[in-house]
């Protein structure tokens, strides 16, 4: 008898069935809304809960955070703030218990927001045409600082980076090579020499900029830059390397640090900036399989935003056709998509440490361990979160055998509720092209007791056999679901 035991790991990126021996045992063909699950096995996703009364004028919510904010020291307030494609809003708590918050309109008549940085109690931002500053009473242009000239400000003003390291500031242009840092503890206070340049061939730009390992690593498409040093007087210890990478970025907003390196997504990967052991030189890695690299590449974003949250890197991509959103487990090194939840941007800016989403039509999710449903963003209804897991082929007998019989498969499953918390299972054979579903009869829960053992009452997890007697020599499983408030 043979008997499969799979620890899934990852997912292949949509391998066609035709290139089944080159599919790792542990990769999944689709993994749609579906996660690593105990065990190493699979499990649905988990899902959102609106945390937000949604923001009136039916906008995309661009970015959401949150800052301690104030004109004087008695005006001092924790602000939470959402910016639109167009307009600053925040929120007011309510005033009454069971009464509902509320969201009002700080200013309007802005462009997207590029970048934003928080110090001495006022949110700072960039936007490609003003450099800007909210305190939490008004919104106002930064002033110039003393002795620059209008060509120089005007370098700043239409900045789309900015980046703090130690007790300065760096801005850079998008479609530019030119870094921009001001002096030390100010931010609009700039000599106009303080400027780096980080020129590469083939007409490359920057395109983000990231604090790291006490340096500045700067982003371009094919390239990244570190900047290290401290003497900015003499210049001494001042440097500008070009890594060796595969791909630099073209998305600024992929950029995101995680414990010892920085994560990016690249043309054909996610790519890992690190510092190996006994090295002082960073490292670069793809940390994409094949066959996903190739389904990322082939995919062409046009946009893209990423945000890293409990071990998990989050990306979200768009081309002129479709939006899809991923995710990398760090720890375990392994892919999961694309998920289904519709969303705009992503935050970990507010004080509880959740991960939030900003949603079209102005809906702020919160995502939430315990909840089986998403949300629709058209009337912040809840909905199933429907799932679709297949398989590889599985060799169910040797070559040599010319007939043979699968007689029956065995699923183990978690169980939820006192009811059915099985997913459909449908097994598809290689003889004919069958198809046939797998029926579990009753649900997989628990009764008082099992006959013969001392275990009473629930069971976390449980084994159904279902009998099959179909011709097979390779077989491929689906798992499908998309029952609401199921786990």
């Amino acid at each position: 008898m043979t008997r499969y035991m799979r620890a899934y790991r990852d997912f292949s990126g949509g391998l066609s069935e035709a290139a089944n021996d080159n599919m790792q045992d542990n990769q999944l063909a689709e993994a749609q809304n579906i996660v690593a699950g105990d065990g190493y096995g699979i499990a649905r996703a988990s899902g959102y809960d609106i945390a937000y009364p949604a923001i009136s004028g039916g906008e995309d919510v661009l970015t959401l955070l949150e800052a301690e904010l104030g004109a004087s020291e008695e005006t001092t307030e924790v602000a939470l703030l959402a910016f639109t494609a167009t307009r600053l809003l925040r929120y007011s708590p309510p005033q009454e218990e069971g009464a509902a918050g509320s969201w009002s309109e700080v200013a309007s008549g802005l462009a997207p927001i590029r970048d934003y940085f928080i110090h001495g109690k006022k949110l700072y931002w960039l936007d490609g045409t003003e450099f800007r500053m909210y305190d939490g009473a008004a919104v106002a242009a930064v002033t110039k600082g003393e002795g620059l000239s209008d060509a120089f400000w005007q370098r700043i003003k239409t900045a789309s980076f900015v980046e703090q390291r130690g007790s300065r500031w760096f801005f850079a242009r998008a479609g530019y090579d030119d870094i921009y840092y001001t002096n030390v503890g100010t931010v609009n206070g700039f000599a106009e020499t303080n400027v780096l340049n980080a020129n590469s061939k083939n007409a490359d730009h920057i395109t983000g900029l990231c604090e790291f390992n006490r340096g500045l690593l700067i982003f371009k498409e094919r390239y990244v830059f570190y900047f290290s040093g401290w003497d900015f007087a003499g210049g001494s210890d001042l440097s500008m390397a070009e890594l060796s990478v595969t791909s630099g970025t073209r998305f600024g907003r992929t950029v995101c640090k995680v414990e010892n390196a920085v994560l990016y997504l690249g043309y054909n990967g996610i790519y890992r900036l690190y510092v190996p052991n006994l090295s002082t030189v960073i490292a670069s890695r793809n940390m994409a399989e094949e066959k996903l690299s190739d389904t990322l590449s082939a995919f062409e974003p046009s946009d893209a935003f990423a945000e890293t949250w409990n071990g998990v890197y989050y990306f979200w991509i768009t081309n002129e056709s479709e939006t899809r959103e991923y995710r990398y487990d760090i720890s375990q090194q392994s892919f999961w998509g694309p998920f289904t939840q519709e969303l705009s941007c992503y935050s970990t800016a507010l004080r509880d440490t959740n991960l939030y989403l900003g949603c079209p039509n102005g809906y702020v999710l919160v995502a939430n361990a315990g909840s089986f449903h998403y949300i629709d963003v058209e009337d912040g209804s809840e909905t199933a979160i429907p799932i679709r897991a297949v398989t590889k082929g599985f060799d169910v007998a040797d070559a040599m055998v010319q007939d043979v019989k699968l007689k029956r498969l065995e699923v183990v499953a978690r169980q939820y509720k006192e009811e059915s918390s099985v997913v459909d299972v449908r097994v598809q054979a290689d003889y004919n092209n069958a198809a046939f579903n797998i029926d579990f009869d009753e649900s997989m829960v628990y009764g008082e007791g099992e006959y013969g053992a001392t275990t009473w009452g629930w069971k976390e997890a449980v084994t159904k056999e279902a009998r099959v007697t179909q011709k097979a020599k390779r077989v491929r499983l689906y798992f499908t679901g998309a029952r609401s408030e199921y786990p």
